[in-house]
């Protein structure tokens, strides 16, 4: 089991726990891909978890990731991040903050809507690290939708882990994502994982 002090809890629309030299699975979304009513069930949830103990909030947790796995695996009006530029420049401002030392990749994916980031910081905290990476992709990416809006979601969904078998289990997740949302038949044929990226230097298992 992971052992590790508490650097800041606070709370947005989600809450967020940040620990040192934690191991976080984030995922980001696009503006937009979330209908309202996931939204809502979304701050419903987060709102009903805030005067309950430990293991009810990190069940209200999981619901609320679920509905939102869901609503994003099944929806195709927005597929930004696979198209090739955007996808390439989201890869590299991840191999970026690998090269600067800012985290260590341990694994990602990208689907056409979210992202999934399972991270360890090398320096920072994760809100102003996670910020940066959003201004950066951000800027670049609008011009080549020709939007005049946010890029992604304002608010990210973070979770740290607690033990090398959940960080196996959001690898394993991570990878299975494309498989689950029926866009390959195995992970490997994904282009948009980890798993691809010569930058990383990682293998397929």
């Amino acid at each position: 089991m992971n052992s590790h002090d508490t650097n800041s809890f606070y709370r947005m629309r989600l809450p967020h726990w940040e620990v040192g030299r934690g191991i976080y699975f984030v995922t980001m979304h696009v503006f937009g891909s979330l209908p309202v009513q996931v939204m809502d069930e979304l701050r419903t949830l987060s709102a009903q978890s805030q005067h309950t103990d430990e293991p009810t909030q990190w069940h209200l947790r999981r619901l609320a990731f679920r509905a939102m796995e869901n609503a994003l695996d099944h929806d195709r009006a927005i597929d930004y991040l696979i198209r090739p530029a955007i996808a390439e420049l989201c890869m590299e401002a991840i191999r970026s903050r690998e090269q600067r030392d800012i985290w260590h990749v341990e694994e990602y994916v990208l689907m056409p809507n979210h992202l999934h980031l399972l991270i360890q910081l090398k320096s920072g905290s994760l809100k102003p690290v996670m910020e940066s990476f959003k201004r950066w992709t951000s800027r670049r990416a609008l011009p080549l939708i020709e939007l005049h809006r946010s890029f992604w979601q304002q608010e990210w969904f973070d979770h740290w882990s607690r033990s090398p078998e959940q960080d196996e289990r959001i690898r394993a997740y991570i990878r299975n994502n494309p498989v689950k949302a029926r866009l390959v038949k195995d992970y490997r044929d994904w282009p948009y994982g980890s798993w691809n990226d010569p930058g990383l230097n990682k293998n397929s298992p």
